[in-house]
């Protein structure tokens, strides 16, 4: 992601105690909704360009496969969040 120059923030969690099986969360930050689709574009491609020439032709790809076929039924979930600054306290939002 580095090589990529991804433009927003990436954060990894994992869950080290009360979780149902091993759970990681990777969560990449958008300015917007609309902004979702354009971080991904060009960041994504550069991203598996330098993974492969890390790891070998197509290792990004093999390497995926392997990461989807041990997944918890579940595992590969997708949210989205929008912060709305009217429902949150009354802190000033940095």
């Amino acid at each position: 992601m580095t090589e990529s120059k991804y433009g927003q923030r990436m954060s990894v969690f994992y869950c080290a105690s009360g979780c149902d099986g091993n759970w990681v969360q990777v969560r990449f930050h958008h300015k917007n909704f609309a902004g979702e689709r354009s971080d991904y574009a060009k960041p994504l491609k550069v991203m598996i360009e330098k993974y492969n020439s890390l790891y070998g032709k197509n290792a990004y790809e093999q390497d995926s496969e392997k990461v989807n076929a041990i997944l918890m039924e579940d595992g590969r979930r997708i949210r989205h969040h929008k912060l709305m600054p009217e429902m949150s306290s009354s802190r000033k939002m940095k």
